[in-house]
């Protein structure tokens, strides 16, 4: 079998420090998620009480094969999350903790048969921004692969998960028919599910992929796989190290930044810090293998936005509430009301709803949990969101209706490290990438942050993100003009017309950008101090990352 250096890269995001852990937030110290110390003891994932094992071997024999859907996911002790204020439902324990501290050893294996892997690299991707495929419809289907993860030395082993490609411009056709791993230097994306069951793959209307999930070979049942987790994860993303750096596509795009390394790591750690759910995200090594060939590169492991995750947050009632992603070819910015009545007279056609590839439906705000009624279920919370902050930015309500429907502080909050961290491609500038929560105790939206590699300098040569000051009303999208109504109710000085003064939000936003930057957010040391120490990734981005730290720092304090 012969090997070759496998193009991939693998985060997991580091360590949810407490403030009050630490004086300063991005003191990188090596702790936990809770504040301890970051020397883990490995744990076993099948016991439910975390049964420790030695250092460098695994909990039961060899390996530790987490298989049974009890995966150290422990019953709350009590302590409050410092993000929400609330008892969280789900308690980290030292598996998860580890697999997010920065500088953990983790290695990511995953052994594919040669069909599987050439399944799923010829019907997951690629899309239209790279090349054309009659395939997007199978664009979520899983392919099975067996798991190895090497933690700190301690195997655990997953049979039969769910892998696929996954995002807009990063899909690639990487395996051929024999099973040979191409090792091109802009390779995919992919998302690793833990309890993928493939009944909907098996009952595909193409009748390779039936014929394939129907006599594939599996190692577990379809019930030891449902609701499995690995450290109470769900699934995994994956991103490829670097990326974004001298990427022409078809569509004509081009980026000659310096490309993402530990940008998006970082920028997760400092939304946390900083007081905002964000997902962890870590570095490691990832080996690709099928009955014909090996590769072995690098990649990004991110935490996933799910229930799961919010979990760990929120009470168990308050985890429950509805979830969307919103980041649909850069259409959500809730720039119209318009849409938000049509998208509940017509369930499934409109842009609230759930996606579907099989029948080509994409909705710019796709609800990702209480949806198990489809096209039926309730999509009026985002639909009288839409419409609340429309009518805000418009003069058509009050403030205190305004703070009925969106917590309005923690949007400030959220707002403002957005506005240090200098993504293009986020919310603000490109009416893309994020995630909304609905938190059913308070019937108010909340911000979550998601697809950070396109900041702190990592950008196309359009954006110039270090010159944009704190109240910038410029857009990087259609005319350059922000049409986005939340900024316009709540920051923006020259457009909205509310029924209310903005200076008490202009006020808080600008105090949040001045203790963002007194807790180092910009400070190139904190970057280089958090990022070095992750492994497997190299770190040409210094200089173009501390150049922007220091310019965006001027711009801010200019401004603010």
């Amino acid at each position: 079998m012969r090997k070759k250096p496998l193009l991939f890269c693998l985060s997991f995001l580091g360590l949810s420090l407490t403030l009050a852990s630490c004086t300063n937030p991005f003191d990188f110290g090596s702790q936990n998620n809770d504040g301890t110390s970051a020397n883990a003891t490995s744990v076993n994932p099948n016991t439910s009480n975390g049964t420790a094992a030695s250092s460098g071997t695994a909990a039961t024999g060899t390996s530790a094969t987490a298989n049974t859907g009890t995966t150290s996911v422990a019953t709350s002790t009590g302590t409050v999350n410092p993000i929400t204020g609330e008892v969280p439902a789900t308690v980290n324990d030292d598996n998860y903790n580890a697999l997010w501290t920065y500088g953990s050893d983790i290695k990511l294996s995953l052994k594919f048969t040669n069909t599987s892997l050439y399944y799923l690299s010829h019907y997951t991707g690629p899309e239209s921004g790279i090349s054309t495929t009659p395939y997007t419809k199978y664009y979520d289907f899983y392919f099975p692969a067996d798991l190895t993860l090497t933690l700190n030395g301690t195997d655990y082993v997953l049979k039969d998960v769910g892998v696929r490609e996954k995002g807009n411009n990063t899909r690639t056709n990487f395996c051929d028919s024999s099973g040979n791993i191409s090792s091109s230097t802009h390779t995919s994306h992919l998302k690793v599910c833990f309890d993928a069951t493939f009944e909907t793959e098996s009952a595909s209307a193409n009748s390779n992929l039936k014929s394939f999930f129907t006599k594939y070979s599996y190692s577990t049942s379809v019930s030891e796989r449902k609701d499995r987790t690995l450290f109470g994860l769900g699934k995994l993303d994956l991103k490829y190290f670097e990326r974004n750096s001298d990427l022409d596509l078809s569509s004509g795009l081009r980026y000659e930044g310096v490309g993402c390394y530990g940008q998006e790591i970082y920028c997760y750690d400092a939304f946390r810090k900083e007081g905002i759910i964000a997902p962890h995200a870590n570095s490691a090594s990832l080996t690709l293998s099928t009955d014909a060939d090996t590769v072995t590169t690098n990649y990004e492991i991110i935490e996933t936005i799910d229930k799961k995750m919010l979990k760990r947050y929120y009470s168990r009632d308050d985890s429950q509430g509805d979830l969307y992603k919103c980041t649909w070819s850069r259409t959500a910015g809730m720039t119209s009301a318009s849409f938000a009545s049509s998208s509940i007279s017509s369930p499934g056609t409109g842009d609230i709803g759930i996606e579907d590839n099989v029948k080509g439906y994409h909705p710019t705000y796709d609800l990702k949990t209480n949806d198990s009624a489809g096209a039926s279920s309730d999509f009026s919370k985002m639909s009288s969101l839409i419409t609340l902050v429309n009518n805000a930015a418009n003069g058509k309500v009050s403030q205190s209706s305004l703070e009925a429907g969106l917590d309005v502080d923690q949007f400030l909050k959220f707002s403002a490290v957005s506005a240090c961290l200098g993504n293009y491609d986020d919310y603000r500038y490109s009416y893309n990438n994020y995630y909304l929560y609905f938190v059913p105790s308070t019937g108010k939206a909340i911000y979550i942050p998601y697809d950070y590699d396109w900041s702190l300098g990592s950008e196309s040569s359009s954006a110039n993100m270090a010159t944009r000051g704190a109240y910038d009303e410029t857009s990087c999208q259609g005319s350059g003009t922000n049409a986005n109504p939340i900024f316009k109710a709540t920051i923006f000085k020259n457009s909205g017309s509310t029924s209310y003064s903005k200076s008490g939000y202009q006020k808080s936003y600008s105090s949040y950008i001045s203790q963002a930057l007194s807790d180092g957010i910009l400070t190139s040391s904190n970057y280089q101090s958090l990022v070095g120490s992750l492994k497997n990734v190299d770190h040409p981005e210094y200089s173009t990352v501390s150049s922007y730290m220091s310019s965006k720092t001027s711009i801010l304090k200019s401004t603010i």
